[in-house]
């Protein structure tokens, strides 16, 4: 018997779209306003899709590390020493 209700709001184009925006850096909400739905809607759905959630999180994860090494690199430059700086006040804020 085929299963009745409202149509999931994030098919697997939008899930797409969100993957790709969130690996680029942007954050849930805004590629929740690209694909038209509310930020609660992505969270709902990854938590019911485990490949969403897994293809999600490490879209997030490599957005990070991205951006990790871009500090790092600008780093090793003596005019960018303030990215050096960031580093390591994040890494020991104390």
């Amino acid at each position: 018997m085929a299963k009745r209700g409202r149509p999931p709001v994030l098919d697997e184009n939008k899930k797409g779209d969100i993957v790709a925006i969130v690996s680029m850096g942007c954050s849930r909400r805004t590629a929740a306003r690209y694909v038209g739905c509310a930020p609660s809607t992505i969270t709902y759905t990854a938590k019911r899709d485990a490949a969403f959630a897994k293809r999600l999180r490490q879209a997030e994860e490599r957005s990070e590390i991205d951006n990790m090494k871009n500090i790092q690199e600008a780093a090793k430059k003596a005019q960018y020493w303030r990215a050096a700086a960031w580093i390591l006040e994040r890494r020991n804020p104390e």
